[in-house]
């Protein structure tokens, strides 16, 4: 392997590690748990399209462990209107121990309707 090429390799990951630093779990996450230090922050990412009244909502929180940093975010894949995006949440852990992060997907008013989606993660903080 050339030296040029050994550099780079290192310096990639140099840059990956040295980047924000925040997680960042997808839809592949569900199911999983995960570790963080207390006072970190993370991030969920959902594909989803709000344009059809359809919602990610956070359910049940543990806020002793966990809690909501802001509103959630949506970004279209598109300009066209209608278009489904990914849909971003931002959590911080403020307390130690364990907690089950579970977002659904759902139309807010239809209150007698089960989720069109359900994803969770288990939460360890240290």
């Amino acid at each position: 392997m050339s030296r040029l090429l050994i550099v780079l390799l290192i310096v990639a990951c140099l840059l990956t590690a040295c980047g924000s630093g925040q997680t960042v779990l997808k839809e592949k996450s569900a199911g999983t748990t995960i570790t963080v230090q207390k006072g970190a922050k993370f991030q969920v990412q959902l594909e989803g399209n709000p344009t059809t009244g359809y919602l990610w909502e956070v359910k049940d929180l543990n806020t002793a462990v966990l809690k909501q940093v802001g509103d959630w975010e949506h970004k279209p894949s598109s300009d066209k209107p209608g278009a489904p995006g990914i849909t971003t949440f931002t959590f911080e852990a403020v307390g130690t121990g364990t907690a089950k992060l579970q977002l659904v997907y759902q139309r807010p008013f239809e209150k007698d309707k089960a989720p069109e989606k359900t994803w969770e993660v288990n939460v360890t903080v240290k």
